[in-house]
């Protein structure tokens, strides 16, 4: 049987305890907000892709055949070279490689790119590619180097 001393302290150990926890919870959420008011992260801020994310972005969209995904991380003003000896670009402008490879893409239709290499060094992407698809069974090797500038080829 318990007597009232045991009670009378069980029931203030529990007041305590109770007590405890509630200063604790209090004591962490006010942690918590401060937390959060000093690390906040603001994803107006944060990078919406990667130079790699956007040659692989554009690279899958080429496969898919999706001329208007293909575009999309290229620029308004966009000129692609031939090398060696690339002069002047041999497309200039995002509606004229529309064009290209509008029609590339229907008269194509098992084209594919195969990524073998990739190398990034800081906003320029390299790729070293295998492409097939072409008829007659030719497929030829490329590398292509994007360069990216305000979040775009």
């Amino acid at each position: 049987m318990m007597s009232y001393k045991h009670t009378y302290l069980s029931v203030l150990f529990s007041m305590l305890l109770c007590s405890a926890f509630a200063q604790s919870a209090t004591a962490l959420l006010e942690d918590l907000q401060q937390f959060q008011s000093i690390h906040a992260i603001h994803t107006d801020t944060l990078p919406t892709s990667t130079p790699e994310m956007l040659a692989q972005q554009q690279l899958d969209a080429y496969n898919a055949g999706d001329i208007d995904a293909f575009l999309i991380p290229y620029s308004e003003d966009v000129e692609i070279y031939n090398f060696p000896g690339a002069g002047e670009p041999q497309t200039k402008g995002k509606e004229n490689m529309r064009s290209s490879y509008e029609a590339m893409f229907r008269q194509f239709s098992e084209l594919h790119c195969k990524l073998v290499n990739r190398m990034i060094m800081g906003n320029t992407v390299i790729d070293q590619e295998s492409i097939t698809g072409i008829p007659g069974g030719k497929g030829f090797e490329a590398i292509a180097i994007y360069k990216i500038e305000n979040g775009k080829i």
